[in-house]
């Protein structure tokens, strides 16, 4: 399951980009040692699909590039169906809604299949290798017991997070990724109050929104107070 949410990056030269793409993509960005490392190539691929889009749109190849009709004629710096991401390298700040989109954390059975399974798909493949690189820089620092109780766990190996308790049952369902250096300013998607704060903190933070993207905002806030 999954849907539209609006993302905007700015890199640390203040350039911007500001999308609308499908939530299964966030994920393998934004959890992701590549992210940590502040890569500037793991920004550059992430934003090739989506340049990709563009062009696609622009030529009007409608038969190769579909899902641009989605994505590209609406994009902008504002909140839409799945809420909206702000990940800000001059900040070292990233702005999530905590309710709707997976961020800082990856689920044992996330790791399982990607570890048991890596040439089932692209992805896996790719899990596996994103997951593998969390683990042996010591990203993971706590672990979600399977009764629900938050364990401090540095230096845990993938292989350790896995193992199963000497009752055969999972030791671990969810592992917690240290963000650091990044800050986390989350927010309630359906809540009002929080969406117009969020908007005062993404101009405060130097973001200038456009005529449409203001009544982007005034229109979801309007949606989401009924």
């Amino acid at each position: 399951m999954g849907g539209t949410v609006g993302i905007t990056i700015r890199r640390k030269s203040g350039e911007e980009h500001r999308m609308h793409r499908w939530t299964n993509s966030l994920e393998e960005f934004t959890v992701n040692q590549r992210l940590l490392d502040q890569d500037e190539g793991h920004i550059d691929e992430y934003v090739r699909m989506w340049n990709e889009m563009v062009d696609g749109y622009n030529r009007g190849d409608k038969e190769n590039m579909p899902m641009a009709w989605v994505y590209v004629p609406n994009a902008g710096l504002y909140p839409c169906e799945y809420g909206l991401i702000v990940v800000d390298y001059m900040t070292n700040t990233i702005l999530a809604p905590f309710d709707d989109v997976r961020m800082g954390y990856i689920d044992k059975c996330s790791v399982d299949l990607a570890v048991k399974y890596p040439e089932s798909s692209k992805n896996s493949t790719q899990d596996a290798a994103r997951f593998k690189a969390l683990f042996e820089s010591g990203a993971i620092r706590r672990a979600l017991s399977r009764d629900f109780k938050w364990i401090d766990t540095p230096g845990i190996t993938m292989e350790d997070f896995l193992a199963e308790t000497d009752q055969g049952g999972d030791k671990y369902i969810r592992a917690g990724v240290d963000m650091s250096p990044w800050k986390f300013r989350t927010y309630k998607s359906g809540d009002p109050k929080e969406l117009l704060e969020l908007k005062e903190e993404i101009v405060q933070m130097g973001f200038k929104l456009t005529e449409q993207e203001e009544k982007e905002w005034a229109d979801h806030i309007e949606w989401r107070s009924q």
